[in-house]
């Protein structure tokens, strides 16, 4: 299977992964043709793409760092979350984090459990459901991060935790400033700068969260150089925690669809985490980053230097921008491969772009 954009999608077009709707449910079920009407289902829910099975990605499978189910677990449990603090029904908020704890327990039990996999999906998320698809996107890349780092399990979920509630202060945000279009104003700005302090509020009060929990909420927009908020703090002054979903949140916030910018493409993405490493965001943090989290993701075709479009089929952990890729010319039943990292002969050959077919 292979992931495409929506302005692709046709008609009869084979679905190559489930695809789930804003209550969790199942809208189309992996392997089935997608029809008219739910293309225009699909886009009208504001997803950025889909994976289908083609002739050109029939041997081609994805493993998942976390599981589907996981996934959805994981985003009802915030969305239920975020309605009973609405509620300020603070016994079904309490009863509810604490199943969000279990979910990442499970969660950090499959990261752990394959520590040297690397993160190479490309996410599929409602629009209008940003928040939930965010804040799980982060937890297992907070996660993943961790797991480079040599964190015990425990750590590990505390820091899972730390990432699925990290943007749980946007609760008291008004809906106006998170989905304006429109540059903010100052005074906009300012309110919106105010989320870590209302989650860091919200959790120091909850019984069984941890100081580093709650620490990390507090400061996941700070940076090394000082120019973060709320605080402005520098460097280790910034909890370990902190520092890894801080660049966890930038990168998944800045490839997402948002009112007020298109998504980019990973590889650039990664590129700007590499350009603010040791004034933006924590070296060490940035090295592991980059050994987990694809900057093609498989399933991507690309342009090599030499002017052949080519398929990532697979990715190395120390090679990040020189994957394995299939030859998308000749013979498709019997393609041809080529090794960017290891092949003597593709020294000289580079990605120079991704296309969109």
């Amino acid at each position: 299977m292979r992931y495409i954009d929506v302005s692709l999608l046709e008609p009869d077009m084979v679905l190559g992964r489930s695809l789930y709707g804003t209550n969790n449910e199942r809208m189309l079920k992996k392997g089935q043709p997608i029809k008219l009407e739910y293309i225009n289902r699909i886009k009208s829910l504001g997803f950025q793409g889909l994976y289908i099975k083609d002739g050109i990605s029939d041997d081609l499978e994805i493993d998942d760092v976390v599981s589907q189910q996981i996934r959805m677990e994981a985003i009802g449990r915030l969305k239920d979350l975020f309605i009973f603090d609405e509620k300020k029904d603070h016994k079904h908020f309490e009863e509810t984090l604490a199943n969000i704890n279990k979910t990442v327990g499970n969660m950090v039990t499959e990261i752990d459990g394959n520590r040297n996999a690397m993160i190479n999906m490309m996410d599929l998320k409602i629009y209008d459901e940003y928040t939930f698809y965010h804040c799980v996107n982060v937890s297992i890349i907070a996660v993943a991060i961790g797991c480079g780092l040599g964190l015990s399990h425990q750590d590990l979920t505390q820091l899972g935790l730390a990432g699925m509630l990290h943007d749980i202060g946007k609760q008291r945000i008004p809906k106006a400033i998170l989905e304006k279009e429109d540059n903010l104003t100052d005074e906009e700005f300012k309110e919106l700068k105010k989320h870590p302090a209302y989650g860091y509020r919200m959790m120091r009060d909850c019984n069984n969260i941890s100081p580093q929990v709650y620490l990390s909420i507090l400061q996941h927009h700070e940076r090394i150089d000082g120019s973060g908020y709320p605080h402005g703090k520098k460097g280790d002054d910034i909890s370990l925690f902190a520092r890894i979903i801080g660049v966890a949140d930038c990168y998944d916030a800045i490839i997402s669809k948002r009112p007020y910018h298109d998504p980019i493409l990973p590889s650039d993405a990664i590129e700007y985490i590499m350009g603010g490493s040791g004034f933006l965001f924590d070296p060490e943090v940035v090295r592991v980053f980059l050994r987990k989290v694809s900057a093609y993701p498989v399933s991507m075709c690309v342009m090599l230097s030499n002017g052949v479009p080519a398929m990532v089929v697979k990715n190395f952990e120390d090679a990040n921008t020189r994957p394995l890729v299939k030859l998308l010319k000749g013979d498709i039943k019997n393609p041809t491969y080529i090794n960017l990292k290891d092949d003597p002969n593709a020294q000289n050959l580079t990605i120079v772009g991704v296309l969109n077919i």
